[in-house]
């Protein structure tokens, strides 16, 4: 899904957030369960595809941002912590806290 998005420059920028699973995407994480987090400090696309990066470090995860929602979808192994990935935001100079599911 490609969705255009005003930049903090006024210049029109273009994200693509990732809809393949893990499944799809050939990866070995077994026993994987799915993330959400909100991310906040986010300015631009650049800011999620950064914020992208580090969580895709993790051995074992893979992530996608998506900037206009400030949500981070993260498909982890079951033994990884909620609060690692918070801290892989973190380091990367944005502030994240799990999606509450609301109701």
């Amino acid at each position: 899904m490609f969705l255009g998005v005003r930049g903090h420059d006024g210049e029109q920028e273009v994200e693509s957030t990732m809809s393949t699973t893990t499944a799809e995407a050939g990866d070995d994480t077994a026993g994987a369960h799915r993330v959400q987090l909100d991310v906040d400090g986010m300015s631009c696309a650049a800011c999620a595809g950064r914020v992208e990066s580090a969580l895709n470090k993790l051995p074992g995860v893979r992530a996608s941002v998506n900037f206009a929602t400030r949500v981070a979808t993260i498909d982890a192994g079951a033994d990884q912590p909620t609060l690692e990935l918070c801290d892989a935001v973190r380091r990367a100079g944005y502030e994240a806290r799990p999606r509450s599911t609301g109701g």
